[in-house]
């Protein structure tokens, strides 16, 4: 599994592990970088979901530290990951969105997706 999604609009190039997960204690952080556009958002979606069924994790911690870009379906991939968690009874957190991500996960309500993951800090 991957700490790093690289997602692209080059269907050739759409994803990339970057490095092993990195987990501490019951919780996995994963990082998605690059760009969730219409092209790309179908693969996240795969891949989130086999996040959430191979984690042995109790709280997955997404970081949109480095995403540049997010569509409206990649909104839609986000919160159905959250619900997919949610029933397997898993926590998935969203975290520091930044940039245009942050401004359209704002306008959609989500301010707490873009605060920085503090030690303890829920995140959602």
């Amino acid at each position: 599994m991957g700490v790093g999604l690289m997602l692209t609009s080059n269907l050739a190039l759409t994803l990339a592990f970057l490095a092993p997960s990195v987990r501490s204690g019951p919780t996995e952080r994963v990082a998605i970088t690059g760009e969730v556009d219409l092209l790309s958002a179908g693969e996240l979606e795969r891949w989130l979901r086999r996040v959430i069924a191979e984690s042995r994790c109790r709280t997955i911690v997404l970081d949109l530290g480095g995403l540049e870009f997010l569509a409206a379906r990649g909104v839609s991939v986000l919160l159905a990951a959250k619900r997919a968690a949610e029933e397997s009874g898993r926590d998935l957190q969203v975290t520091n969105a930044r940039g245009l991500p942050a401004k359209v996960l704002r306008l959609l309500g989500f301010e707490s997706w873009c605060q920085r993951a503090e030690a303890g800090g829920d995140g959602r």
